[in-house]
């Protein structure tokens, strides 16, 4: 709940955003790197330094050109889900959006990615995290990088002043006596298959309100929460369009 929390104080501010990243590893290190004779030791965690992985994390560089060929997944109860075809629909849009220039968008299957994780799998007892799990499964269907989105759901009901009608019987049938609100957040970001170079990200921000009675109260709330997932990923889609073209034209310039 604080993480669902913590995003919709961040949409709040923002409603719907995206942002993209070109830079070089190579000239961050330069920059900012002191070599081994004027450094301290630096803290160890779990055999190695923070400061190594630090420059293990900054030695990446942007490798994606287009067309490419995009994979989409999307995170469901924690682990990678299928996509439906509605939401399918909607990247499919967003491609012919970008044109023949840009390439294609890929569902990454969960069943490819399953079989890559098994046997990526060395200690049958250790678990692979989503985010490695869907990049072995791009990895294994040739992707050039992958688009992993999320959707959130936060709900509330609240009785208003026809809250009477849940003392009568036909009343609560005839007069609606709860209002329901459903938020729903999407976001997104675009990482490079192999090296995890991290090219965007995009956002975006959906509430649903409406009034119902007591006993189809459970009914509206999962009819909202559909509706505002659908149209959550609509325009975090439209956030990715002006990601992706940002990003293109940034690495075109490189």
């Amino acid at each position: 709940m604080q993480k669902i929390l913590s995003i919709f104080l961040v949409l709040l501010l923002a409603a719907c955003s995206s942002t993209t990243q070109t830079t070089s590893g190579r000239s961050y290190l330069d920059r900012h790197y002191v070599s081994s004779s004027n450094k301290q030791d630096g803290a160890k965690t779990e055999g190695f330094s923070l400061e190594e992985a630090i420059l293990k994390a900054a030695a990446v560089e942007p490798a994606l050109k287009f067309p490419a060929r995009i994979g989409i997944a999307r995170i469901k109860n924690r682990g990678l889900g299928a996509i439906s075809g509605e939401e399918v629909a909607q990247w499919k849009e967003l491609q012919a959006k970008l044109g023949a220039s840009f390439g294609e968008f890929i569902p990454v299957n969960p069943i490819t990615a399953d079989i890559a994780s098994a046997q990526a799998q060395i200690d049958a007892k250790s678990q692979i995290d989503p985010i490695s799990k869907i990049r072995l499964g791009a990895a294994r269907q040739h992707l050039d990088a992958v688009f992993i989105y999320e959707v959130y759901n936060d709900e509330n009901s609240e009785a208003n002043l026809l809250s009477i009608a849940n003392i009568t019987i036909i009343g609560a049938y005839i007069l609606p006596s709860n209002r329901v609100n459903v938020k729903s957040y999407a976001n997104g970001i675009l990482i490079d298959v192999i090296q995890g170079y991290p090219y965007g990200t995009a956002e975006a921000f959906v509430e649903k309100d409406s009034l119902t009675s007591r006993n189809f109260k459970s009914e509206k709330r999962r009819n909202l929460r559909s509706e505002g997932e659908v149209e959550a990923v609509h325009k975090l889609a439209i956030e990715a369009e002006e990601m992706f073209k940002n990003l293109r034209g940034e690495l075109a310039n490189k």
